[in-house]
Protein backbone atom coordinates (compact mmCIF):
# COMPACT_ATOMS: atom_id res chain seq x y z
CA UNK A 1 0.00 0.00 0.00
CA UNK A 2 1.10 3.92 -0.91
CA UNK A 3 0.85 6.16 1.77
CA UNK A 4 0.04 9.92 0.89
CA UNK A 5 -0.20 12.72 3.24
CA UNK A 6 -1.57 16.80 2.01
CA UNK A 7 -3.02 19.55 4.10
CA UNK A 8 -6.27 21.59 3.07
CA UNK A 9 -8.26 24.55 4.12
CA UNK A 10 -11.78 24.84 3.22
CA UNK A 11 -10.53 27.15 0.32
CA UNK A 12 -8.67 23.67 -0.79
CA UNK A 13 -11.35 21.23 0.17
CA UNK A 14 -12.42 20.48 -3.72
CA UNK A 15 -9.40 20.56 -5.07
CA UNK A 16 -8.43 18.17 -2.28
CA UNK A 17 -11.55 16.10 -2.81
CA UNK A 18 -10.44 16.10 -7.02
CA UNK A 19 -7.05 14.92 -5.75
CA UNK A 20 -8.40 12.23 -3.90
CA UNK A 21 -11.04 11.24 -6.47
CA UNK A 22 -7.60 10.88 -9.14
CA UNK A 23 -5.82 8.63 -6.93
CA UNK A 24 -8.95 6.28 -6.80
CA UNK A 25 -8.95 5.98 -10.20
CA UNK A 26 -5.04 5.44 -10.62
CA UNK A 27 -3.77 3.41 -7.74
CA UNK A 28 -4.99 -0.04 -6.23
CA UNK A 29 -4.20 0.12 -2.67
CA UNK A 30 -3.11 3.78 -1.24
CA UNK A 31 -4.39 5.41 1.87
CA UNK A 32 -4.21 9.27 2.39
CA UNK A 33 -3.41 11.60 5.76
CA UNK A 34 -5.28 14.64 5.68
CA UNK A 35 -4.27 17.70 8.23
CA UNK A 36 -6.99 19.68 8.47
CA UNK A 37 -6.05 22.78 9.01
CA UNK A 38 -9.19 24.77 10.14
CA UNK A 39 -12.51 23.44 11.65
CA UNK A 40 -14.90 23.78 8.86
CA UNK A 41 -12.93 21.77 6.86
CA UNK A 42 -12.77 19.18 9.50
CA UNK A 43 -16.70 19.37 10.29
CA UNK A 44 -16.88 18.56 6.75
CA UNK A 45 -14.73 15.50 5.91
CA UNK A 46 -15.88 14.32 8.98
CA UNK A 47 -19.64 14.22 7.79
CA UNK A 48 -18.80 13.04 4.18
CA UNK A 49 -16.17 10.32 5.50
CA UNK A 50 -14.64 9.62 2.09
CA UNK A 51 -13.02 6.32 1.27
CA UNK A 52 -9.29 5.70 2.35
CA UNK A 53 -8.46 8.65 3.94
CA UNK A 54 -7.80 9.78 7.97
CA UNK A 55 -8.50 13.12 9.03
CA UNK A 56 -5.96 15.20 11.02
CA UNK A 57 -6.66 18.27 12.91
CA UNK A 58 -4.22 20.50 13.24
CA UNK A 59 -4.41 21.22 17.23
CA UNK A 60 -3.24 17.15 16.95
CA UNK A 61 0.04 18.51 15.55
CA UNK A 62 0.45 21.54 17.27
CA UNK A 63 0.19 19.58 20.58
CA UNK A 64 2.92 16.97 18.69
CA UNK A 65 5.33 19.78 17.91
CA UNK A 66 5.15 23.05 20.52
CA UNK A 67 7.71 24.39 18.83
CA UNK A 68 6.12 24.88 15.43
CA UNK A 69 2.73 26.25 17.12
CA UNK A 70 5.19 28.91 18.94
CA UNK A 71 5.86 30.78 15.38
CA UNK A 72 2.19 30.73 14.98
CA UNK A 73 1.80 34.44 16.39
CA UNK A 74 4.73 35.85 14.81
CA UNK A 75 3.69 34.74 10.89
CA UNK A 76 0.77 35.06 8.55
CA UNK A 77 -1.41 32.18 7.12
CA UNK A 78 0.60 31.38 3.90
CA UNK A 79 3.86 31.59 5.93
CA UNK A 80 2.53 29.22 8.49
CA UNK A 81 1.32 26.65 6.25
CA UNK A 82 4.72 26.56 4.97
CA UNK A 83 6.11 26.40 8.09
CA UNK A 84 4.14 23.61 9.31
CA UNK A 85 5.14 20.93 6.13
CA UNK A 86 8.07 19.18 7.74
CA UNK A 87 6.37 19.10 10.65
CA UNK A 88 3.80 17.13 9.02
CA UNK A 89 5.62 14.93 7.65
CA UNK A 90 7.66 14.04 11.23
CA UNK A 91 4.13 13.40 12.60
CA UNK A 92 2.78 11.14 10.62
CA UNK A 93 6.13 9.02 10.75
CA UNK A 94 5.63 9.40 14.79
CA UNK A 95 2.15 8.32 14.60
CA UNK A 96 1.65 5.52 12.35
CA UNK A 97 4.61 3.33 12.79
CA UNK A 98 4.14 0.67 10.01
CA UNK A 99 4.10 3.70 7.35
CA UNK A 100 7.92 2.98 5.45
CA UNK A 101 7.68 5.09 2.62
CA UNK A 102 5.49 8.25 2.83
CA UNK A 103 4.74 10.87 -0.28
CA UNK A 104 3.52 14.61 0.29
CA UNK A 105 1.43 15.60 -2.36
CA UNK A 106 0.02 19.68 -2.60
CA UNK A 107 -3.45 19.26 -2.44
CA UNK A 108 -4.14 21.45 -5.79
CA UNK A 109 -2.60 18.16 -7.91
CA UNK A 110 -4.11 15.79 -10.11
CA UNK A 111 -3.16 12.82 -11.13
CA UNK A 112 -3.79 11.23 -14.34
CA UNK A 113 -2.21 7.71 -14.55
CA UNK A 114 -0.90 5.30 -12.43
CA UNK A 115 2.61 6.51 -10.62
CA UNK A 116 4.15 3.43 -9.87
CA UNK A 117 6.99 4.32 -12.79
CA UNK A 118 7.59 7.62 -10.35
CA UNK A 119 8.04 4.85 -7.30
CA UNK A 120 10.27 2.64 -9.79
CA UNK A 121 12.11 5.56 -9.91
CA UNK A 122 12.34 6.37 -6.67
CA UNK A 123 13.61 2.36 -5.72
CA UNK A 124 15.14 1.96 -2.42
CA UNK A 125 16.01 6.29 -2.04
CA UNK A 126 16.10 7.73 1.31
CA UNK A 127 14.25 10.73 0.05
CA UNK A 128 12.75 11.41 -3.55
CA UNK A 129 12.87 15.51 -4.66
CA UNK A 130 11.13 16.61 -7.98
CA UNK A 131 12.90 19.86 -9.31
CA UNK A 132 10.71 22.97 -10.71
CA UNK A 133 13.10 23.05 -14.38
CA UNK A 134 11.52 26.73 -15.14
CA UNK A 135 10.81 27.23 -18.67
CA UNK A 136 12.93 30.41 -20.25
CA UNK A 137 9.72 32.60 -19.80
CA UNK A 138 9.74 31.80 -15.89
CA UNK A 139 13.46 32.41 -15.63
CA UNK A 140 12.63 35.04 -12.28
CA UNK A 141 11.11 32.00 -10.58
CA UNK A 142 14.37 30.57 -10.14
CA UNK A 143 15.20 32.35 -6.88
CA UNK A 144 12.07 30.08 -5.39
CA UNK A 145 14.46 27.14 -5.49
CA UNK A 146 15.75 24.29 -7.39
CA UNK A 147 12.74 21.74 -6.41
CA UNK A 148 9.60 22.18 -5.18
CA UNK A 149 7.99 20.93 -2.21
CA UNK A 150 4.68 19.93 -4.20
CA UNK A 151 5.61 16.22 -4.63
CA UNK A 152 8.24 14.86 -1.62
CA UNK A 153 8.95 10.85 -0.94
CA UNK A 154 10.51 10.48 1.89
CA UNK A 155 11.52 6.42 3.46
CA UNK A 156 11.18 5.65 7.24
CA UNK A 157 15.38 5.40 7.93
CA UNK A 158 18.04 7.41 9.38
CA UNK A 159 18.50 9.11 6.54
CA UNK A 160 15.30 10.49 5.58
CA UNK A 161 14.31 11.48 9.18
CA UNK A 162 17.87 13.23 10.17
CA UNK A 163 16.91 15.31 6.48
CA UNK A 164 13.54 15.45 7.85
CA UNK A 165 14.16 16.95 11.36
CA UNK A 166 17.13 19.38 9.94
CA UNK A 167 14.09 20.88 7.67
CA UNK A 168 11.95 21.11 10.26
CA UNK A 169 14.11 23.03 12.35
CA UNK A 170 15.25 25.42 9.47
CA UNK A 171 11.36 25.99 8.88
CA UNK A 172 10.93 26.91 12.52
CA UNK A 173 13.91 28.89 12.45
CA UNK A 174 12.87 31.02 9.19
CA UNK A 175 9.85 30.11 6.48
CA UNK A 176 8.35 33.06 4.99
CA UNK A 177 6.43 33.58 1.50
CA UNK A 178 8.85 35.83 -0.18
CA UNK A 179 12.42 35.98 -1.73
CA UNK A 180 15.21 36.23 1.31
CA UNK A 181 18.74 35.42 1.30
CA UNK A 182 18.48 32.77 -1.42
CA UNK A 183 15.52 31.28 0.94
CA UNK A 184 12.20 30.98 -0.34
CA UNK A 185 9.38 29.57 2.41
CA UNK A 186 9.69 26.21 2.94
CA UNK A 187 11.18 25.04 -0.84
CA UNK A 188 14.02 26.71 -0.16
CA UNK A 189 15.81 24.93 1.84
CA UNK A 190 15.52 21.63 -0.09
CA UNK A 191 18.60 22.10 -2.04
CA UNK A 192 20.68 22.54 0.67
CA UNK A 193 18.64 19.58 2.05
CA UNK A 194 20.08 17.45 -0.86
CA UNK A 195 23.41 18.64 -1.01
CA UNK A 196 23.73 17.84 2.74
CA UNK A 197 22.44 14.54 3.14
CA UNK A 198 23.19 10.97 1.60
CA UNK A 199 21.08 8.89 -0.83
CA UNK A 200 18.74 11.93 -1.83
CA UNK A 201 17.51 11.23 -5.26
CA UNK A 202 16.46 14.09 -8.51
CA UNK A 203 13.22 12.52 -9.71
CA UNK A 204 13.88 13.80 -13.70
CA UNK A 205 10.96 11.39 -15.49
CA UNK A 206 8.97 13.59 -17.63
CA UNK A 207 5.85 14.49 -16.84
CA UNK A 208 5.97 13.59 -13.05
CA UNK A 209 4.68 16.87 -12.08
CA UNK A 210 3.73 19.11 -14.73
CA UNK A 211 2.55 22.77 -13.97
CA UNK A 212 2.31 26.71 -15.67
CA UNK A 213 5.90 27.14 -14.89
CA UNK A 214 7.62 24.23 -16.61
CA UNK A 215 4.84 23.09 -19.50
CA UNK A 216 7.12 24.99 -22.12
CA UNK A 217 9.85 22.64 -21.83
CA UNK A 218 7.82 19.71 -22.61
CA UNK A 219 6.26 18.39 -25.81
CA UNK A 220 2.67 16.88 -25.49
CA UNK A 221 0.55 14.27 -27.41
CA UNK A 222 -2.33 12.46 -26.93
CA UNK A 223 -2.22 9.00 -28.26
CA UNK A 224 -5.04 6.56 -27.46
CA UNK A 225 -6.54 9.20 -25.02
CA UNK A 226 -3.65 9.20 -23.15
CA UNK A 227 -1.46 12.46 -22.64
CA UNK A 228 2.15 11.83 -23.20
CA UNK A 229 4.95 14.52 -22.12
CA UNK A 230 8.00 13.58 -24.57
CA UNK A 231 7.76 10.25 -24.91
CA UNK A 232 5.99 9.48 -21.29
CA UNK A 233 2.64 9.42 -19.97
CA UNK A 234 1.99 12.01 -17.56
CA UNK A 235 1.97 11.36 -14.02
CA UNK A 236 0.46 14.66 -12.35
CA UNK A 237 -0.01 18.23 -13.18
CA UNK A 238 -0.17 20.76 -10.61
CA UNK A 239 -3.02 23.27 -10.90
CA UNK A 240 -1.73 26.58 -9.38
CA UNK A 241 -3.63 30.09 -10.28
CA UNK A 242 -7.00 28.33 -11.20
CA UNK A 243 -9.98 30.13 -9.76
CA UNK A 244 -13.81 30.45 -10.43
CA UNK A 245 -14.13 34.55 -11.53
CA UNK A 246 -17.83 35.90 -11.02
CA UNK A 247 -19.45 34.18 -13.50
CA UNK A 248 -18.58 30.65 -12.53
CA UNK A 249 -15.71 30.42 -15.35
CA UNK A 250 -12.42 28.83 -14.16
CA UNK A 251 -9.70 31.51 -14.39
CA UNK A 252 -5.99 30.33 -15.57
CA UNK A 253 -2.93 30.81 -15.55
CA UNK A 254 -1.47 29.50 -18.59
CA UNK A 255 1.25 30.45 -20.98
CA UNK A 256 0.16 32.46 -23.85
CA UNK A 257 0.90 29.32 -26.34
CA UNK A 258 -1.26 27.46 -24.52
CA UNK A 259 -4.64 29.23 -23.78
CA UNK A 260 -6.06 28.26 -27.68
CA UNK A 261 -9.10 26.48 -27.46
CA UNK A 262 -7.86 23.15 -29.12
CA UNK A 263 -4.94 22.72 -27.13
CA UNK A 264 -4.02 19.80 -25.19
CA UNK A 265 -3.56 21.33 -22.09
CA UNK A 266 -6.87 22.82 -22.76
CA UNK A 267 -8.85 19.87 -23.93
CA UNK A 268 -7.31 17.33 -22.00
CA UNK A 269 -5.59 19.18 -19.01
CA UNK A 270 -7.65 21.89 -17.35
CA UNK A 271 -10.74 20.84 -18.76
CA UNK A 272 -10.83 17.26 -17.34
CA UNK A 273 -9.57 18.73 -13.88
CA UNK A 274 -12.15 21.60 -14.36
CA UNK A 275 -15.04 19.13 -14.65
CA UNK A 276 -14.08 17.29 -11.86
CA UNK A 277 -14.21 20.46 -9.40
CA UNK A 278 -17.43 21.43 -10.62
CA UNK A 279 -18.81 18.06 -9.64
CA UNK A 280 -17.30 18.15 -6.60
CA UNK A 281 -18.38 21.38 -5.92
CA UNK A 282 -22.07 21.20 -6.95
CA UNK A 283 -22.08 18.02 -4.46
CA UNK A 284 -21.02 20.28 -1.24
CA UNK A 285 -22.71 23.37 -2.25
CA UNK A 286 -25.67 21.60 -1.53
CA UNK A 287 -25.00 21.20 2.55
CA UNK A 288 -22.29 23.82 2.64
CA UNK A 289 -23.13 26.71 0.29
CA UNK A 290 -19.97 29.04 1.34
CA UNK A 291 -17.58 26.84 -0.31
CA UNK A 292 -16.60 27.88 -3.41
CA UNK A 293 -13.43 28.38 -6.20
CA UNK A 294 -13.01 31.65 -5.74
CA UNK A 295 -9.63 33.64 -5.80
CA UNK A 296 -9.38 34.26 -1.85
CA UNK A 297 -6.54 36.63 -0.32
CA UNK A 298 -4.99 35.05 2.52
CA UNK A 299 -1.28 36.58 2.02
CA UNK A 300 -1.89 39.52 4.94
CA UNK A 301 -3.94 37.71 7.23
CA UNK A 302 -2.43 36.05 10.88
CA UNK A 303 -1.60 32.25 11.47
CA UNK A 304 -3.20 32.62 14.89
CA UNK A 305 -6.80 34.31 13.32
CA UNK A 306 -7.93 30.43 11.98
CA UNK A 307 -7.46 28.15 15.30
CA UNK A 308 -9.39 31.12 17.21
CA UNK A 309 -11.36 31.84 14.91
CA UNK A 310 -14.21 31.13 17.25
CA UNK A 311 -13.08 33.02 19.79
CA UNK A 312 -11.68 35.97 18.37
CA UNK A 313 -12.69 36.57 14.52
CA UNK A 314 -16.53 35.46 15.07
CA UNK A 315 -16.70 36.93 18.39
CA UNK A 316 -20.42 38.31 18.02
CA UNK A 317 -21.50 39.37 21.92
CA UNK A 318 -19.84 39.31 25.35
CA UNK A 319 -21.88 39.41 28.70
CA UNK A 320 -25.33 40.46 28.97
CA UNK A 321 -27.05 42.72 26.09
CA UNK A 322 -29.88 45.09 27.63
CA UNK A 323 -32.59 44.20 24.69
CA UNK A 324 -33.24 40.93 22.80
CA UNK A 325 -33.69 39.90 19.52
CA UNK A 326 -37.62 40.10 19.88
CA UNK A 327 -37.58 43.66 20.93
CA UNK A 328 -35.04 44.57 17.59
CA UNK A 329 -37.79 42.83 15.10
CA UNK A 330 -40.65 44.37 16.91
CA UNK A 331 -38.57 48.18 16.34
CA UNK A 332 -38.48 47.31 12.70
CA UNK A 333 -41.67 48.44 11.56
CA UNK A 334 -41.85 51.85 13.96
CA UNK A 335 -38.32 52.65 13.01
CA UNK A 336 -39.71 53.15 9.06
CA UNK A 337 -42.37 55.82 10.13
CA UNK A 338 -39.26 57.67 11.29
CA UNK A 339 -37.30 57.12 8.41
CA UNK A 340 -39.33 58.46 6.24
CA UNK A 341 -38.92 61.53 7.71
CA UNK A 342 -35.47 62.01 7.29
CA UNK A 343 -34.31 65.33 6.21
CA UNK A 344 -31.28 63.56 3.99
CA UNK A 345 -33.16 61.18 1.30
CA UNK A 346 -29.39 60.74 -0.10
CA UNK A 347 -27.35 59.81 2.19
CA UNK A 348 -24.02 58.19 0.31
CA UNK A 349 -21.16 57.56 2.11
CA UNK A 350 -22.70 57.99 5.28
CA UNK A 351 -25.04 55.85 7.12
CA UNK A 352 -27.69 53.79 5.20
CA UNK A 353 -30.99 52.19 6.71
CA UNK A 354 -29.73 49.03 8.00
CA UNK A 355 -27.18 51.28 9.93
CA UNK A 356 -29.68 53.94 10.78
CA UNK A 357 -32.25 51.88 12.24
CA UNK A 358 -29.12 50.22 14.49
CA UNK A 359 -27.85 53.32 16.13
CA UNK A 360 -31.30 54.47 17.02
CA UNK A 361 -32.35 51.09 18.25
CA UNK A 362 -29.40 50.88 20.40
CA UNK A 363 -29.33 54.38 21.76
CA UNK A 364 -33.18 54.43 22.56
CA UNK A 365 -32.58 51.63 24.25
CA UNK A 366 -29.58 52.88 26.44
CA UNK A 367 -31.53 56.23 26.91
CA UNK A 368 -28.57 58.44 27.73
CA UNK A 369 -28.31 61.83 29.14
CA UNK A 370 -25.72 62.88 26.93
CA UNK A 371 -24.51 61.94 23.57
CA UNK A 372 -21.17 62.50 22.08
CA UNK A 373 -20.96 61.47 17.60
CA UNK A 374 -17.54 61.64 16.43
CA UNK A 375 -17.74 62.21 12.66
CA UNK A 376 -21.21 63.36 11.55
CA UNK A 377 -20.58 64.34 7.78
CA UNK A 378 -23.96 65.43 6.30
CA UNK A 379 -25.92 65.40 9.90
CA UNK A 380 -27.93 62.31 9.68
CA UNK A 381 -26.84 60.29 12.31
CA UNK A 382 -27.32 63.54 14.96
CA UNK A 383 -31.08 64.29 13.59
CA UNK A 384 -31.15 60.13 14.24
CA UNK A 385 -29.66 60.35 17.43
CA UNK A 386 -32.14 63.55 18.44
CA UNK A 387 -35.12 60.92 17.69
CA UNK A 388 -34.41 58.49 19.46
CA UNK A 389 -33.10 60.42 22.73
CA UNK A 390 -35.29 64.26 22.59
CA UNK A 391 -34.08 64.54 25.77
CA UNK A 392 -30.03 64.06 25.94
CA UNK A 393 -27.62 66.69 25.70
CA UNK A 394 -25.65 66.28 22.00
CA UNK A 395 -22.49 67.18 21.11
CA UNK A 396 -21.22 66.64 17.72
CA UNK A 397 -17.74 66.50 16.54
CA UNK A 398 -16.15 66.97 12.96
CA UNK A 399 -12.61 68.12 11.73
CA UNK A 400 -14.82 69.28 8.53
CA UNK A 401 -18.27 70.77 9.97
CA UNK A 402 -19.06 72.36 6.21
CA UNK A 403 -20.16 68.66 4.87
CA UNK A 404 -23.22 68.98 7.25
CA UNK A 405 -26.46 69.39 5.60
CA UNK A 406 -28.69 68.92 8.56
CA UNK A 407 -27.45 71.86 11.54
CA UNK A 408 -29.77 71.16 14.98
CA UNK A 409 -29.60 74.41 16.94
CA UNK A 410 -30.03 71.89 20.35
CA UNK A 411 -26.74 70.10 19.36
CA UNK A 412 -23.07 71.29 20.37
CA UNK A 413 -20.75 71.46 17.77
CA UNK A 414 -17.28 70.93 17.73
CA UNK A 415 -14.41 70.65 15.13
CA UNK A 416 -11.63 69.28 17.14
CA UNK A 417 -10.69 65.66 17.46
CA UNK A 418 -12.41 63.64 20.25
CA UNK A 419 -9.12 62.92 21.88
CA UNK A 420 -8.17 66.85 22.81
CA UNK A 421 -11.45 67.65 24.29
CA UNK A 422 -11.70 67.66 27.97
CA UNK A 423 -14.62 65.55 28.80
CA UNK A 424 -14.54 65.71 32.94
CA UNK A 425 -17.89 67.62 33.09
CA UNK A 426 -19.55 64.85 30.20
CA UNK A 427 -18.14 61.53 30.61
CA UNK A 428 -20.60 59.48 33.08
CA UNK A 429 -22.55 56.48 32.98
CA UNK A 430 -25.32 57.75 31.90
CA UNK A 431 -23.27 59.06 28.63
CA UNK A 432 -22.80 57.38 25.69
CA UNK A 433 -20.27 58.10 22.83
CA UNK A 434 -20.99 57.29 18.70
CA UNK A 435 -17.81 56.90 16.31
CA UNK A 436 -18.27 56.92 12.95
CA UNK A 437 -14.68 58.54 12.13
CA UNK A 438 -12.44 55.81 10.96
CA UNK A 439 -9.90 56.36 13.47
CA UNK A 440 -8.06 53.78 15.62
CA UNK A 441 -10.90 51.19 17.62
CA UNK A 442 -8.04 50.38 19.91
CA UNK A 443 -6.97 54.02 20.98
CA UNK A 444 -10.80 54.90 21.01
CA UNK A 445 -11.38 52.43 23.53
CA UNK A 446 -8.20 53.28 25.96
CA UNK A 447 -9.32 57.12 25.66
CA UNK A 448 -13.02 56.18 26.24
CA UNK A 449 -11.87 54.35 29.58
CA UNK A 450 -9.33 57.30 30.88
CA UNK A 451 -12.18 59.98 30.19
CA UNK A 452 -14.83 57.83 32.13
CA UNK A 453 -17.12 56.80 28.86
CA UNK A 454 -19.20 53.20 29.63
CA UNK A 455 -21.52 53.02 26.71
CA UNK A 456 -19.31 53.09 23.15
CA UNK A 457 -21.10 52.20 19.79
CA UNK A 458 -18.61 51.98 16.68
CA UNK A 459 -20.61 52.08 13.30
CA UNK A 460 -18.12 50.70 10.76
CA UNK A 461 -16.65 47.73 12.36
CA UNK A 462 -14.57 46.34 9.49
CA UNK A 463 -13.43 42.91 9.35
CA UNK A 464 -10.12 41.53 8.49
CA UNK A 465 -8.54 42.63 5.30
CA UNK A 466 -11.70 45.35 4.44
CA UNK A 467 -12.21 48.57 5.71
CA UNK A 468 -9.89 51.61 5.70
CA UNK A 469 -9.41 51.78 9.95
CA UNK A 470 -8.28 49.44 12.95
CA UNK A 471 -11.89 48.11 13.73
CA UNK A 472 -12.72 46.07 17.09
CA UNK A 473 -12.84 42.99 14.64
CA UNK A 474 -9.36 43.14 13.57
CA UNK A 475 -8.66 43.38 16.70
CA UNK A 476 -10.03 40.34 18.00
CA UNK A 477 -9.05 38.98 15.23
CA UNK A 478 -5.01 39.74 15.61
CA UNK A 479 -5.01 40.43 11.83
CA UNK A 480 -3.81 44.15 12.69
CA UNK A 481 -4.67 47.01 9.39
CA UNK A 482 -4.65 46.01 6.20
CA UNK A 483 -5.48 48.14 3.29
CA UNK A 484 -6.16 47.05 -0.01
CA UNK A 485 -5.15 43.99 0.16
CA UNK A 486 -1.66 45.23 0.33
CA UNK A 487 0.77 45.26 4.20
CA UNK A 488 0.04 48.74 4.83
CA UNK A 489 -0.19 48.89 8.68
CA UNK A 490 -0.79 52.40 10.32
CA UNK A 491 -2.15 53.17 13.86
CA UNK A 492 -4.03 56.20 12.94
CA UNK A 493 -4.90 56.36 8.62
CA UNK A 494 -4.84 59.69 7.44
CA UNK A 495 -7.20 60.24 5.02
CA UNK A 496 -6.49 63.45 2.98
CA UNK A 497 -10.34 63.77 1.42
CA UNK A 498 -11.41 63.77 5.37
CA UNK A 499 -8.51 65.46 6.69
CA UNK A 500 -7.89 63.05 9.64
CA UNK A 501 -5.14 63.71 11.74
CA UNK A 502 -2.06 61.92 11.43
CA UNK A 503 -0.48 59.72 13.69
CA UNK A 504 1.35 56.60 12.06
CA UNK A 505 3.01 54.11 13.37
CA UNK A 506 2.88 50.53 12.36
CA UNK A 507 0.39 47.52 13.70
CA UNK A 508 1.40 44.16 12.84
CA UNK A 509 -0.47 41.11 13.46
CA UNK A 510 -0.70 40.56 16.73
CA UNK A 511 -3.31 39.30 20.38
CA UNK A 512 -2.01 41.68 22.53
CA UNK A 513 -4.63 44.70 21.79
CA UNK A 514 -7.41 42.08 21.63
CA UNK A 515 -5.88 40.65 25.40
CA UNK A 516 -5.94 44.57 26.71
CA UNK A 517 -9.33 45.17 25.29
CA UNK A 518 -11.17 42.73 26.17
CA UNK A 519 -10.20 43.60 29.85
CA UNK A 520 -11.44 46.35 29.89
CA UNK A 521 -14.96 44.91 27.78
CA UNK A 522 -17.91 44.23 30.10
CA UNK A 523 -20.18 43.94 26.70
CA UNK A 524 -19.45 44.12 23.07
CA UNK A 525 -22.65 43.24 20.96
CA UNK A 526 -22.64 42.94 17.00
CA UNK A 527 -25.80 44.29 15.89
CA UNK A 528 -27.05 41.93 13.35
CA UNK A 529 -28.16 42.57 9.56
CA UNK A 530 -31.49 43.32 8.71
CA UNK A 531 -31.35 41.20 5.40
CA UNK A 532 -27.86 39.28 4.90
CA UNK A 533 -27.75 39.07 0.78
CA UNK A 534 -25.28 36.68 -1.06
CA UNK A 535 -22.49 39.59 -1.64
CA UNK A 536 -20.93 42.00 0.53
CA UNK A 537 -20.54 45.62 0.09
CA UNK A 538 -17.09 44.78 -1.66
CA UNK A 539 -18.58 42.36 -4.08
CA UNK A 540 -17.51 39.22 -2.74
CA UNK A 541 -19.40 36.38 -1.43
CA UNK A 542 -20.89 36.99 2.36
CA UNK A 543 -19.05 33.77 3.27
CA UNK A 544 -19.51 32.45 7.22
CA UNK A 545 -15.56 31.68 6.54
CA UNK A 546 -14.61 35.28 6.00
CA UNK A 547 -17.02 37.17 7.23
CA UNK A 548 -18.54 35.65 10.38
CA UNK A 549 -21.57 37.48 10.93
CA UNK A 550 -25.22 37.24 13.62
CA UNK A 551 -28.44 35.75 12.65
CA UNK A 552 -29.95 38.33 10.30
CA UNK A 553 -33.21 39.73 11.79
CA UNK A 554 -35.16 38.34 8.60
CA UNK A 555 -34.89 36.48 5.86
CA UNK A 556 -37.19 37.98 2.84
CA UNK A 557 -38.75 41.25 2.67
CA UNK A 558 -42.17 40.63 3.46
CA UNK A 559 -43.54 44.00 3.57
CA UNK A 560 -42.94 47.22 1.19
CA UNK A 561 -41.61 48.84 4.33
CA UNK A 562 -39.20 46.07 4.51
CA UNK A 563 -37.61 47.73 0.76
CA UNK A 564 -35.34 50.46 2.98
CA UNK A 565 -33.40 47.62 4.59
CA UNK A 566 -33.10 45.43 1.58
CA UNK A 567 -31.70 48.32 -0.83
CA UNK A 568 -28.77 48.96 1.50
CA UNK A 569 -28.21 45.48 2.23
CA UNK A 570 -25.00 44.89 1.65
CA UNK A 571 -23.85 48.26 3.31
CA UNK A 572 -23.84 46.51 6.86
CA UNK A 573 -20.46 46.29 8.50
CA UNK A 574 -21.03 44.72 11.50
CA UNK A 575 -21.93 47.86 13.70
CA UNK A 576 -21.42 46.98 17.60
CA UNK A 577 -21.78 48.14 21.05
CA UNK A 578 -19.43 48.30 23.63
CA UNK A 579 -19.63 48.77 27.63
CA UNK A 580 -16.52 48.83 29.49
CA UNK A 581 -16.38 47.88 32.85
Amino acid sequence: MRHYCTYLDINYIVRFLALAESLNQHEREYHIYALCLDNQSTKILKILKPNHISLIPLTDLEAFDLKLFSTKPKRHLVDYYQTVTPCYLLYIFESFPTINQLTYLDPDIYIFSDPTPVFDEIGKSSIALVPNNFSPNREAQKHHGKFGVSWLTLRRNKHALNALNWFRDKCIEWCYDRIENNKYGDQGYLELLAKTFPNVVQLNRPGIILGAWNIDNFQLNYVDEIIVVSGYPIISFHFQGVWADQSNQFDCELPENYEKHGSIITNQIYHTYCKYLFKILSRIQASWPEVNLKRIQRYDLPALLDSQKQLLWSLETVGNVPWNRKKELNAIEEFHQIYTMRPIKDNSGGVLAPHAFALWFMARELAPEVIVESGIFKGMTTWLLENACPDAKIISIDVHLDSREYISENVQYVDQDFSTQDWSNVATTKSLVFFDDHQNAYDRIQQCKKFGFKHIIFEDNYPPLQGDCYSLKKIFAGSGLSLQRETFLVRNLYNIRHGRPVEAAEIKPNQKDAAKIREVLDIYYEFPPVFRKKSTRWGDEWSDHLYPTPKALMELPKKDTHSIYWNDATNYTWMCYARLK
